[in-house]
């Protein structure tokens, strides 16, 4: 599987898509300029940030920090381990000792 030269594809992408609206007789300026337009992509921002600072905000960063506190610098720091060559740290490592009493 090839993942090298995604930023290149992108833009090469997007240069074959200007092309193409040229050719159509298409101007991005006119586009962009367009009063409608405008007030279109105004429209869509305000509410998005207004759904995002009213409804989703909170929960998509309580996900996003408990997957990251939680799941994703634990697996990190095993993968590193695993590169020195040292065995993962496991949960119960970091579980307080507690002595188990022995019978006399």
């Amino acid at each position: 599987m090839n993942t090298q030269g995604g930023f290149v594809r992108i833009i090469i992408g997007i240069i074959i898509l200007i092309i193409i609206l040229s050719i159509f007789k298409i101007s991005l300026s006119s586009i962009f300029n367009n009063p409608f337009v405008k007030d279109n992509f105004s429209f869509i921002w305000k509410w998005a940030n207004y759904a995002w600072d009213n409804f989703l905000g909170k929960p998509v960063m309580y996900v996003y920090n408990f997957f990251k506190d939680n799941i994703w610098a634990p697996s990190l720091e095993s993968w590193q381990r695993l590169r020195q060559g040292v065995a993962p740290r496991m949960f119960n490592e970091d579980a307080p000792k507690v002595p188990v009493p022995t019978q006399q």
